[in-house]
């Protein structure tokens, strides 16, 4: 039994089509969807004199509805020192924005408040490193300066961090305040 030329031309159509579509499917570039896994490293000022440091490790989900951070910091100021081991959560308020793609878009996406806590050592001047508990929340955003479409990308980030002892008796009198510029290198899980 032979098909009739409208079968052969239709089946014909149909795989050109199915060609097509996977054609475009594996030329289609991926869309960052905000989630990713990376490293970060920076260092910045505290008002009233002081430079802090800071390195750690970041991971974020979808659309950067869970966003975490483990890092280890340093703040040298008014003649005392701050060591500690932290994890952060950021919340991102504006993540929806994520959907909308590219630009200022993401940066408002990168928008987030933070809270964390963490352990170390305080040092007044010319004293020993002394056990304390910290507590912090700050503000921040981050913007690409690569196209994270690409599936690595490289970030830049700000922030505003206030660090509290956690106790009733606190080893410095009032907030450590850390202003930061941080550099990221993220895999983005597409």
């Amino acid at each position: 039994m032979t098909l009739p030329a409208w079968a052969c031309g239709g089946a014909v159509a149909v795989s050109v089509m199915a060609w097509g579509y996977a054609a475009a499917a594996e030329l289609a570039p991926p869309r960052f969807s905000g989630s990713y896994w990376g490293v970060e490293a920076g260092g910045g000022f505290s008002p009233g004199g002081g430079v802090n440091a800071r390195a750690g490790l970041r991971a974020a989900s979808l659309l950067q509805i869970a966003d975490a951070a483990l890092h280890y910091a340093a703040t040298r100021a008014n003649d005392a020192e701050l060591h500690r081991a932290a994890l952060s959560a950021q919340v991102h308020p504006f993540f929806f924005f994520m959907l909308t793609g590219q630009g200022v878009w993401q940066a408002i996406a990168g928008l987030y408040v933070r809270g964390g806590l963490g352990v170390g050592g305080f040092a007044a001047a010319g004293e020993r490193l002394e056990p304390v508990g910290t507590v912090d929340w700050g503000v921040g955003f981050d913007v690409p300066l690569t196209p994270p479409d690409a599936g690595r990308s490289v970030w830049l980030g700000f922030e505003y961090l206030r660090v509290s002892a956690l106790g009733k008796s606190a080893p410095w009198e009032t907030p450590i305040q850390d202003l930061t510029v941080r550099v990221g290198w993220r895999v983005n899980v597409l």
